[in-house]
């Protein structure tokens, strides 16, 4: 899935992308900082609305982005995805 970014601010349309604090490959928790952003008055991390796991970062430090665009993409714990699912146990 991807991820855009939200809105950081009121007003605030654009900001640069200071630093990754995630990975691909990185799993991820709910609330948990995946991206610190600058704004010329402020810096401030971005949280995970999600719990899942990162699997492609869309933007380099020092780019600037705008408030809607995607920033990257993970998979969402629990997609129904064969791993998710519980192994069967054979009977007795």
């Amino acid at each position: 899935m991807d991820f855009p970014l939200p809105p950081v601010g009121e007003g605030l349309l654009e900001v640069e992308l200071t630093r990754w604090l995630v990975r691909p490959g990185d799993a991820i928790a709910r609330g948990q900082a995946m991206a610190e952003v600058m704004s010329d008055k402020a810096s401030m991390e971005v949280p995970a609305p999600f719990a899942g796991t990162i699997t492609a970062l869309s933007a380099a430090p020092g780019t600037k982005i705008k408030v809607g665009q995607v920033i990257l993409s993970y998979t969402p714990v629990g997609d129904g995805s064969a791993k998710d699912k519980p192994t069967p146990r054979p009977p007795p």
